[in-house]
């Protein structure tokens, strides 16, 4: 299945790596499809 998150969500995982959003996108990249859009992409870009 293929999942779309949210960039504030992601964001959130990649800053605080104990807390729930974390562990959603560790399952989801471990037993789903991360899917991502353009737009997804850029945001990710320009935050960081």
């Amino acid at each position: 299945m293929r999942v779309m998150i949210d960039t504030n969500i992601l964001i959130s995982a990649l800053l605080f790596t104990t807390s729930l959003p974390s562990k959603v996108v560790k399952k989801v990249l471990l037993e789903q499809e991360l899917a991502l859009c353009s737009q997804f992409v850029k945001d990710l870009y320009t935050f960081f």
